[in-house]
Order: structure tokens, then C-alpha cells, then sequence
């Protein structure tokens, strides 16, 4: 009983504590610190309040602010924020020295760049506001980098070679070397095939043993010249001789003869004789050749013949020829080859558009060189000299077959 009534007592002396006490417990749970059931929307658009604006890529934000100016242009920067939405900024040309390429709300310039002359370097084009100084290598020269800096270095000239491409900005010279000769990396020259010992000459010197020293080359060339000179001096008496003999001992004047090659005469035993040669002479095929009618010289002997052997130079001007320079050049390589004969790039494009297949512009490009200025040596030289720059030699004897 005494339990009983103390429950009762202090449940009506303490009804607010009792009240607390009944307060469910997911009421009493916290969310970001704050109470369920507590009215906090309020606090939350204040805070919403303060959300940064969004600018778009030709605009900034200034500082302690929420609106967006637009930037300043290439060559100015920003002396002073503008001052609300829709205001544009005080921006004021960049000082001399300084620069600024690109749109920006930068309240400084950039220092323009200073060409390093100990490098080899030049200016190309000075510092403006709105543009760097421009930093570049002189004539003769490319940029060689390292790292952010560049040094400049002397393009390398292409000796016993021609240039395969040539000598820009930050390339170098490369070089097609003659043929017996190899491109020496470290030296960046052609040398002989002769000097060739590492590997990097293999592929140009596919059989370094067996090449020849150049002063033996010489010495068979002289050899070859002395025996062509001794030749044509032994045929230059041999035709004097036989000039001098022709007109010291003429030949008697030729009789008449008949249908049948006799001489005719009153003498009855010729004419026995001659009954008998007819005879035989029947038997046989005989082929009667025609006497010159050729006026005979005051010695009474025959003009000598000329004996001069004019043979007409070999034309490349045929179908058989052009289509054989053709065949015998690799596609890859047609175009560097029309290029050495002197053909340029409007003639070869032209060709190419005006024929549907490509065998037919590469005759055109021919027709179009073999037109040109030059006697049929002088083509038929040019054409073998431009396939031994370019290592074709192999094709010269393909084509000779055709003249």
C-alpha cells in the first residue's frame, strides 16, 4: 500500500517530469545537430543564401562577392572589379614588358620572354601586349630542345648525298647519300662504302669486303681509257693504209657484159669457151649482181664507199620504252623520281587528276618530260643519272633491254 500511494504522490506532484519522461524516442533523435521536430527553416535559407554563383568561362567571380564580371580582353588586365551584376570592370592596357595572351581578370601581366643569345638564339618577333616575345633560330640553323630551352645547332650539309628533307625549326637535315656511299650517324656525313666497318652501313653497303678503294676504281679507269686510246689510234692507220692503197693501185674499169654476165668477143674459142660456161652455169643458181652505175673518178677507179657508221642515238619517245621505266620502278618511289627529272608538284597533281588510273598519269608525267628542251642522249643521260641518285641502278639495265 505504501509503494502504491508513493507512485501516486509523485506522479501528481512531478507531471512534467513525466511528461518528458513520455516523450517517444525517435522524436529525441538529432539531425546535423539539430532536434526533430525544432523549426529550422530559417537557418536553412540563410545558408543557401551564401551558395557561390555560376560563371561562365568568359566571366570571374570577384572576392567577398556573388555576382560575375566579365574579363578583360587578350592584352589588358584588371585594374578594378566591377562594381554589380551586369557592370564591367576598369581594365587597363598591360606596361611595357609585360603581356597578356588570353582573356583574364589577372590584376598583373606576364613578364615577356628574353631570347637567350649564349644559346644562339634570335628574336623572331618583339614582345607586344598581347603577345610573347617570339624566340627562334637564324638561317642555317634548328632548334635543338632540352627541357623548356632550346639550343640553337647548324643543320647538317649533305656532301656526296642530296637532301631528302630539308633543314626546318626543330629538325635536322636528312640526307639520301650516292650510291657506294653510307650516312656516318655521329659525323652526320656521307663516307665512302670503302670505310664502311660497324652496322650501321650494312644496309647501304651490303657487301662492305668487295668494295673497292676509290684509287683502285681510278686505276682500272685509267686502264680502260689508255686501251680505248691505243684502239682507236690502231683503226685510224688501218683506215689510212687502206685509203692510201685504194688510191695507189685502182681497180681496172669493169667490162661490158650481156644478160647472163658475158664479155662478148669475135674470137671463136672464147665463144666455145663461153658456150661451155653458159652450160655449166645452167646447172647451177647463179645470182647476177648489178654493176655500179656510179660515175668512175679521173684514176678510172670507183668512188670508195663511205664507210662511216652514223647509228641514230636510242629514243626513250616509244611506248615500248615508257612503259618499261614504268614497270621498273618501285610505286613507293615514282614520286621522288619524277621530281629529280625536273617535273614539279602542279604537273604531277595535274596528272593524277586527269587520269583515272595511275599507270596512265605516270606516261603523262613521262610525255610531259620527254617534251622538253634535250636531245635523246641527254635524256637518255639524264634519266640514268637520277636512277643512280636514288639507288635504282638496278633499273638501268631492265631499260636498256627496250632501246
Amino acid at each position: 500500500m505504501k509503494a502504491f500511494f508513493f507512485l501516486v504522490s509523485f506522479l501528481g506532484v512531478f507531471p512534467d517530469v513525466y511528461q518528458t519522461l513520455a516523450i517517444p524516442l525517435p522524436n529525441a533523435l538529432l539531425i546535423h545537430g539539430e532536434p526533430i521536430g525544432f523549426n529550422t527553416s530559417s537557418h536553412r535559407e540563410k545558408r543557401s543564401e551564401n551558395v557561390s554563383a555560376s560563371c561562365s568561362n568568359h566571366e570571374y567571380k570577384p572576392k567577398k562577392q556573388n555576382y560575375c564580371c566579365p574579363k578583360c580582353l587578350t592584352g589588358y588586365r584588371v585594374a578594378k572589379d566591377c562594381s554589380g551584376v551586369g557592370q564591367a570592370p576598369h581594365c587597363v592596357p598591360c606596361e611595357s614588358g609585360t603581356y597578356s595572351d588570353i582573356p583574364n581578370n589577372s590584376k598583373r601581366c606576364v613578364s615577356c620572354t628574353t631570347c637567350l643569345t649564349q644559346y644562339g638564339q634570335i628574336t623572331l618577333s618583339r614582345c607586344s601586349p598581347g603577345k610573347d616575345t617570339e624566340c627562334g633560330c637564324p638561317e642555317g640553323h634548328f632548334k635543338q630542345y632540352s627541357g623548356q630551352d632550346f639550343t640553337c645547332q647548324e643543320c647538317t650539309t649533305c656532301r656526296n648525298g642530296t637532301q631528302a628533307f630539308k633543314c626546318h625549326d626543330d629538325k635536322d637535315t636528312i640526307c639520301q647519300c650516292f650510291y657506294n656511299f653510307f650516312f656516318h650517324v655521329s659525323e652526320k656525313t656521307c663516307r665512302p662504302c670503302s670505310e664502311c666497318e660497324g652496322s650501321e652501313c650494312k644496309d647501304h653497303c651490303p657487301n662492305p669486303e668487295k668494295v673497292k678503294n676509290p684509287e683502285e676504281n681510278k686505276g682500272l679507269l685509267w686502264t680502260g681509257l689508255g686501251a680505248a686510246a691505243i684502239m682507236a689510234v690502231v683503226v685510224l692507220i688501218a683506215f689510212g693504209v687502206y685509203i692510201y692503197y685504194a688510191r695507189k693501185h685502182p681497180s681496172p674499169p669493169h667490162k661490158s657484159t650481156d644478160s647472163i654476165g658475158r664479155t662478148p668477143s669475135s674470137n671463136n674459142n672464147e665463144d666455145k669457151e663461153d658456150s661451155k660456161t653458159i652450160k655449166n652455169l645452167e646447172d647451177e643458181n647463179i645470182y647476177i649482181v648489178q654493176h655500179s652505175t656510179q660515175p668512175l673518178l679521173q684514176n678510172g677507179s670507183l668512188p670508195l664507199p663511205d664507210i662511216t657508221n652514223i647509228q641514230s642515238p636510242p629514243s626513250l619517245n616509244t611506248p615500248e620504252v615508257k612503259y618499261a621505266i614504268i614497270d621498273s620502278i618501285p610505286l613507293r618511289r615514282w614520286g621522288e623520281f619524277v621530281r629529280r627529272l625536273g617535273l614539279s608538284d602542279h604537273i604531277i597533281e595535274t596528272s593524277e587528276k586527269d587520269h583515272r588510273h595511275y599507270g596512265d598519269a605516270q606516261y603523262a608525267m613521262l610525255q610531259v618530260w620527254l617534251t622538253r628542251d634535250g636531245g635523246p642522249t641527254t635524256k637518255r643521260d639524264q634519266l640514268f643519272n637520277v636512277l643512280r641518285e636514288i639507288n635504282l641502278g638496278g633499273c638501268i639495265e631492265k631499260i636498256e633491254e627496250y632501246l
